[in-house]
């Protein structure tokens, strides 16, 4: 979860500090980077929920949390 963190944070931050100019595609790559951080981030998150809910008690209404978020 450290490393998704990281990887969604660097792309906020140079997307924040790059130029403004038409023809710079340095925030394409940016934009990719950071769709890969939010899905390694949300891989991370669904393969936790067994791990820190009751498996037998609400385990089904962590999932629908997780869906609506």
């Amino acid at each position: 979860m450290l490393g998704s963190s990281a990887l969604v944070l660097v792309p906020h931050v140079v997307l924040a500090l790059l130029p403004d100019c038409d023809e710079c595609i340095d925030g394409i790559f940016m934009l990719i980077f950071l769709g890969l951080g939010y899905a390694v981030y949300a891989s991370v998150v669904w393969a936790a929920v067994p791990l820190v809910v009751d498996e037998k008690r609400a385990i089904g209404t962590a999932f629908g949390v997780i869906t609506a978020l």
